[in-house]
């Protein structure tokens, strides 16, 4: 198991690494990453997973799903307040209660199941572009200006080029 962590100062050890293993003692078992790390990196720990988990019990969107997801990784959730829910169905993920034992039958019956990584995949960019579409036209409709760019150039100028996320990582 590894845990991509993010900063959270208050879990710094004297060195400056995050130290999960001290703030949490029950997941010693676990890798985590005790810095920053990059994309490529991110991508290489995803690339040797077999699904990825989303515990949080209130978050909004979550940036690990959607990492999971776009890597074509199943989920195991779950119940949560804040918005991950729009984004997972039974064809890409397990929604499971809040205890050690329903995760760990999540996470094996997802890999028996053996969900197809492109399909989950292009499903979850389906459904992001559909969001991206209903956006579009929401604005495009509240806009007062006859003007109004095409949607190609509207999504590049507002979600980015075709280097993706990338660039405007944030953490």
């Amino acid at each position: 198991m590894y845990i991509i962590t993010y900063f959270w100062p208050d879990i710094r050890n004297e060195k400056g690494e995050w130290d999960l293993h001290a703030f949490e003692p029950s997941i010693k078992h676990a890798n985590f990453n005790k810095d920053r790390i990059g994309a490529a990196e991110i991508t290489n720990i995803l690339n040797s997973s077999k699904c990825g988990l989303a515990l949080s019990k209130k978050e909004g969107a979550m940036l690990a799903v959607m990492e999971y997801l776009y890597s074509g990784l199943p989920v195991v959730s779950t119940k949560s307040i804040g918005g991950r829910d729009c984004f997972l169905n039974s064809e890409n993920s397990f929604i499971v209660k809040a205890s050690p034992e329903a995760v760990f039958e999540g996470v094996n019956n997802l890999i028996k199941k053996d969900l197809d990584p492109n399909i989950i995949r292009q499903n979850t960019l389906n459904i992001v572009e559909k969001g991206r579409v209903d956006f579009y036209n929401l604005c495009k409709k509240l806009s007062n200006t006859t003007n109004y760019p095409d949607y190609v150039s509207f999504k590049e100028n507002v979600w980015g080029d075709p280097n993706g996320l990338d660039k405007t990582r944030i953490i």
